[in-house]
Formats: structure tokens, C-alpha cells, sequence
């Protein structure tokens, strides 16, 4: 059995992938460790606070995460190879909901809309929701599926072009926390 102390808070949950513990500090600290609990790099930057479950991603070489500003980072070395600004102040109309990968880069869903993102970084298309979102977007057979506040799942192609409701009438408890309770696959 193995133990550590880490460097700062982290209310984010860890992620284990390929023999890499990986969690996302609430100061904006990005850690990795072995399993045997020793760090293999850490990376600090700016803007990562969010009341997102879902602000951290890992795919088989990077990982993504991020605030006002999104972060694509290698997953072996912690080095940054991108970042891009998503929103400029955090406001009502701001604000970090979910990143999901895709297969030529990665939707990230903020407050306001949807924003696709190249492998490079670059906004490639935004498209504001038609129903207010809450909890996390799961990517699945070429489309976006998430909750909204009326209690409909809906899905929208990841071109962004076509939204609809996939399901209506979900009965979501006003108590919960900060997640809901569906996974696409």
C-alpha cells in the first residue's frame, strides 16, 4: 500500500489510465503519478476552476482540461502542446460544463453553447443550445447526448447541424448534486 501528500486541494476525482494516476488540484495544478503514489510531473496553470465533473479528459495521448481557457497537454510528459480561449469572463453566461473527445478533436460545452475544437486547438464551430444543459456530454455513433433542466435528453450531431430531443420526459431529483445519471455508449 502506497500514500502520498499532494501539493494542493483536489475536490476532482482521480483518473487511472495506463498505469498513470492523474487529478486536477483546485489551484489549476495538473498532477501524474505512478502507482506506487510517486509524482511523475506536475503542471500549474491558470484558469481551470470550474463546478464541472467533468472538466478532465484523457485520451490515449493527451489530456484535455481546462476553464475560460482549454488545455490540450501531453499525457507522458506534461507538456502543454496547446490552449485556447473558450470565453473571455466568467459570467451567468460562461462557464465550463463538459469536454468530450471526438474523433478529430473535442466538443467542450460551456453555459452559453457548444464549441468544437480542432486536434490543433482551433475553433472550428460554436452553436448555442436550445434547452439549458446540465451534467455532462457523453459522445456516442457521431452525436452529442446530454440532459437538460426540462428533464429531455437531447443529441446533437457533432457537425453541430441538426439538434433534437432524443428522449422526453426524464424526471431529475432537484436535489442532486452535480452530476446526472446516464452514460452514452
Amino acid at each position: 500500500m502506497f500514500k502520498t501528500a499532494l501539493e494542493q486541494v483536489s475536490s476532482n476525482e482521480l483518473i487511472i489510465k495506463n498505469d498513470k494516476i492523474y487529478t486536477l488540484g483546485d489551484d489549476g495544478m495538473l498532477m501524474c503519478f505512478n502507482l506506487k503514489l510517486e509524482n511523475q510531473w506536475t503542471l500549474k496553470v491558470e484558469n481551470t476552476i470550474e463546478s464541472s465533473t467533468r472538466n478532465l479528459i484523457i485520451t490515449e495521448n493527451c489530456i484535455y482540461f481546462g476553464g475560460s481557457i482549454l488545455y490540450s497537454v501531453d499525457k507522458n510528459t506534461g507538456k502543454v502542446k496547446w490552449k485556447t480561449k473558450i470565453y473571455e469572463n466568467k459570467n451567468s453566461h460562461n462557464g465550463l460544463l463538459s469536454i468530450e473527445k471526438n474523433e478529430d478533436g473535442v466538443m467542450v460545452m460551456t453555459s452559453g453553447k457548444f464549441i468544437k475544437i480542432d486536434e490543433n486547438g482551433k475553433i472550428v464551430t460554436t452553436k448555442n443550445w436550445i434547452e439549458i444543459p446540465i451534467g455532462n456530454l457523453f459522445y456516442c455513433n457521431n452525436w452529442y447526448y446530454y440532459l437538460t433542466e426540462k428533464g429531455n435528453l437531447m443529441r446533437i450531431k457533432s457537425d453541430l447541424k441538426q439538434e433534437e430531443v432524443f428522449y422526453k420526459g426524464i424526471n431529475i431529483p432537484n436535489h442532486r448534486v452535480d452530476d446526472t445519471y446516464f452514460y452514452a455508449e
